[in-house]
Parts: structure tokens; C-alpha cells; sequence
């Protein structure tokens, strides 16, 4: 018959292995938090026209992943184009592309001949990825891989119970965002959502240091990503808007299906 140490051992071991599974469990949901939400390892490039290249990719040295997938997103694409530096989504197609070049200044891709598209124009959000944009009408977004990221290699900051929105013009005395939390030389987006407080659907920030919070999103529209380029005083990793124009983060679950967006209703895949 078994003896009391054995059994106390036995017990030892499941509580142990439960930790384990536990423990391997958090740092999945973690990784996939980072890779939702514009974090860690993938950077949002921009939103660009796909007038040239979409109808003979190989032509322009891009490789087809996949096409008619309804769960295209940063997860499915990333993974499928994972050697790539760049991957593409336009609607339910994923598009892997090594070696293009962006240039950031002018928002021109001359491998592709492609023009940068204002956020508003890549309205088509991926099905299962709040917030994540999978283009437009004759419009795609456009993603990089990235190393972790450092001064010279600024990203979108995941932040917890958030997800990115865009880049938006930020119009005087009329603001996208109407509240003020305050201004920080130690500004993140994480930090602003702090201070914006439980009560804010919208957080965003600008100028670096500034911090905004609102119930909505006034008077305003989704412009050029790159218009959002400067990095947060508090942490170089990441970008924190620009001159005039807010980085927005909405909160994860804030509006349902039929919730209006631009005047419009949801009416379905």
C-alpha cells in the first residue's frame, strides 16, 4: 500500500506540472498580445496603393502566401511570410516581399512604383484582429518585421487591454481627443493610458510627451502613419504621434458589431 510520502510527492509533482502548463500558457497569450498589437517583433509600415503590382506580384519580386482566406491578419501572414522582412495583407490575400524599400519621407515605394495611401483609405479591417487593418479598395497595408525594438528601430507599444488605431490629424481648439491628461518628459502610451484612467475608450498621444483621453473620436481623420514618427520621450522603443497628430489606441472590447464607425453602421462579411 502506498505510504504518505508517496502520495505527498504524487501531489507535489501534479501541482508542479499544473504551474508548468500555466506558466507556458501566459507566455503564448503574451508572445500573441505582441503580435496583435503592433508590438515587439512586427511593425506597421503603412497603408499604399496597389494600382501596379497586385496583378502580377511575382513580377515585382513579391510571393503570394495566400488568397481567399477569411482570417488573414498579422498572425496567419506574418507566420507565412516569416523569412520576408515585409508582408503585405489585402484583404483576405497575404503577400510576402522581401526586399522592398520605403521611403519614409515621402511615403514612395520604387520597387513597386506605390504611393502612400492616408489611414483612412485602408478601412478594411482584418476579421479576427481588432483594430488591424488588412487594407482597402485598390489599397493594402503594409508590415515589417523587426529586432526588438531600439532608438534607431521605433514601433507601435503594445499596450495592455488597448489595441492601436492609427495615426490622426490633431485639429486646435476642436481636438480628436477632448480631454488633456497632462504632459511627461517619461510619456508612453502605456503611461497615458494610465493616466487616462478606466472611464477613456480612446487614449492617444502626441508631440512625445502629451497625453490625450476621450469617450470618442472628434473632428479629425486618419492621415499618413508616418505624420506619428516621433518617438516617446520616455522610451525611444516607441512611437508617441507627432506635430499635431495623435498616435490612437482604442480600448479592446469598447465597440460591438453594429456599433457605428464614421456615421456608418456594421452590416457583415
Amino acid at each position: 500500500m502506498p505510504t504518505v510520502s508517496f502520495w505527498k510527492l504524487t501531489f507535489q509533482l501534479i501541482v508542479m506540472a499544473l504551474a508548468s502548463a500555466y506558466a507556458h500558457d501566459a507566455r503564448a497569450d503574451t508572445d500573441l498580445l505582441s503580435t496583435r498589437q503592433q508590438g515587439s517583433f512586427v511593425r506597421y509600415s503603412g497603408c499604399f496603393a496597389t494600382i501596379n503590382w497586385q496583378s502580377s506580384p511575382t513580377s515585382f519580386n513579391l510571393t503570394v502566401a495566400f488568397s481567399r482566406r477569411p482570417d488573414n491578419g498579422i498572425i496567419p501572414c506574418s507566420a507565412a511570410c516569416s523569412t520576408s522582412r515585409h508582408f503585405i495583407l489585402w484583404d483576405q490575400q497575404c503577400f510576402c516581399a522581401p526586399s522592398i524599400t520605403i521611403n519614409t519621407t515621402t511615403g514612395y515605394i520604387p520597387q513597386l512604383s506605390e504611393w502612400e495611401a492616408t489611414e483612412g483609405d485602408c478601412w478594411r479591417l482584418c476579421r479576427d484582429e481588432p483594430g488591424v487593418t488588412c487594407g482597402g479598395s485598390a489599397r493594402a497595408a503594409f508590415y515589417e518585421h523587426t529586432d526588438p525594438p531600439t532608438v534607431q528601430n521605433p514601433g507601435i507599444e503594445p499596450v495592455q487591454g488597448f489595441h492601436w488605431w492609427g495615426c490622426f490629424a490633431d485639429f486646435t481648439p476642436d481636438r480628436v481627443l477632448r480631454r488633456f491628461a497632462g504632459a511627461s518628459n517619461d510619456m508612453t502610451p502605456t503611461k497615458c493610458a494610465g493616466m487616462c484612467g478606466a472611464e477613456a475608450r480612446w487614449v492617444g498621444v502626441e508631440y512625445g510627451r502629451e497625453c490625450f483621453c476621450g469617450a470618442t473620436i472628434d473632428n479629425s481623420y486618419k492621415t499618413f502613419g508616418r505624420r506619428c514618427g516621433r518617438v516617446c520621450e520616455g522610451d525611444g522603443r516607441w512611437f508617441c504621434g507627432g506635430e499635431g497628430h495623435l498616435t490612437v489606441y482604442e480600448r479592446d472590447g469598447a465597440r460591438g458589431d453594429g456599433d457605428p464607425v464614421g456615421g456608418y453602421g456594421y452590416l457583415g462579411w
